[in-house]
């Protein structure tokens, strides 16, 4: 065989072999739903990067040079043409579900509220993914560390506590820890089919996120 060829060969095998390992690592991304419940569209109110609404940046959503892997969601439904606030004002009246299968690594349960310490639940769907969940209800959490949860179950209530200016849901995806806009693991990120990059601030996206069937 010349030079040529074996180059020629060398290039070829190199191109299938970074074929195979980029869709493994394609595969290996965590398949994400919204984490309420289905039946509904739901309302965005902060989108990735943090604009919600115009000239208005979320520094919880954002950095100076970056925009966060991030959404807030709202209480409010549309099915159909009707529009609807499910909690108005309440916490505790929407289910948080779990947006895929994973393992429970931080759970603030209590004691929190409106401007002061945050509820959350942060779930490990691992190859370095994990989603964080902000502003859970106060003792709503149904779930704690270390227990394995699959996607749509339930694992809180929608609630107002933390930095929040109202009854809402923020949610969060990262890479080992990271969460800015620049990871490239994190640009082809799905929510609903859709990339969370292009989720935009008033707009309503249907959830079809289930509770599981039993094992």
């Amino acid at each position: 065989m010349s030079r040529n060829n074996r180059a020629q060969v060398l290039l070829l095998v190199s191109f299938f072999l970074l074929n195979i390992f980029g869709q493994a690592r394609a595969d290996n991304k965590p398949v994400f739903k919204l984490p309420l419940p289905a039946g509904f569209a739901w309302r965005v109110h902060t989108m990735v990067g943090g604009k919600c609404g115009r000239k208005c940046y979320n520094r919880h959503h954002s950095d100076k040079k970056n925009g966060y892997y991030a959404i807030d969601l709202n209480p409010i439904v549309k099915s159909g043409n009707e529009i609807t606030l499910v909690a108005d004002g309440e916490e505790g009246m929407v289910d948080v579900l779990a947006a895929a299968d994973g393992i429970i690594i931080e759970a603030v349960s209590a004691p929190c509220h409106n401007r002061g310490p945050i509820c959350k639940v942060v779930i490990d769907h691992g190859n370095g993914y994990t989603t964080t969940y902000l502003h859970l209800a106060e003792n709503s959490l149904a779930v704690e560390v270390g227990d394995k949860v699959r996607q749509g179950q339930v694992i809180a209530e929608m609630g107002n506590t933390g930095p929040s200016d109202g009854t809402h849901l923020h949610f969060q995806v990262s890479y080992k820890g990271g969460s800015r806009s620049n990871l490239s693991e994190l640009k082809s990120i799905t929510l609903e089919g859709i990339r969370l990059s292009d989720f935009q601030t008033g707009s309503f996206y249907i959830s079809t996120n289930v509770s599981p069937q039993p094992l």
